[in-house]
């Protein structure tokens, strides 16, 4: 298996030997590529799980990029000539700008607005009056308690108005 970039934009390719010295387009940019009689050391062949049996043709800078992006696991592998072996173990373990000088942005954070400005930032209360209910009730697909499960609100007269037609009555 010959591993070689397009000389255009740098997209990894594949060919079988037996095509060395003749041309293939490009599946990037189109523009037709002459096959190489070696493979170029800067691309490599990576089985990622779940995707082609052959494995996919990538620039080493591109398998960097897909390793600190998460795009590939440690444990996807790579051809090394005879064998397969995991990314890890041939590129080490690349953690976010290691090996790379790839360098993750970090979004500059604004002040928080006091909680007296802002009434959405105070803090969540913990629910009240939630009951457990035992695995038997749930199968019987109700509850123990004993009632309705929620009161329902009635409206309410003032007392003094309550007991006027009370004491009229008598």
């Amino acid at each position: 298996m010959i591993l070689f970039r397009c000389p255009a934009c740098g997209t990894a390719h594949r060919a079988d030997p037996q095509y060395a010295g003749g041309m293939l387009p490009c599946r990037h940019c189109g523009q037709q590529v002459p096959i190489p009689h070696a493979s170029d050391p800067a691309c490599a062949l990576v089985y990622k799980a779940g995707e082609s049996d052959d494995g996919v043709p990538m620039t080493l800078e591109e398998i960097r990029v897909k390793l600190v992006a998460g795009e590939l696991a440690d444990t996807d592998l790579v051809w090394d000539n005879s064998t397969w072996k995991p990314l890890a173990q041939a590129f080490g373990a690349v953690r976010e700008g290691e090996n790379t000088g790839l360098r993750l942005k970090r979004r500059e954070e604004e002040p928080a607005a006091p909680a007296e400005d802002n009434e959405l930032a105070a803090p969540l209360t913990p629910l009240g009056g939630v009951q457990k209910v035992s695995a038997a009730a749930l199968a019987e697909g109700k509850n123990e308690t004993k009632g309705r499960r929620f009161q329902l609100l009635r409206r309410q007269e003032p007392k003094a108005a309550a007991a006027a037609p009370a004491a009229a009555a008598a």
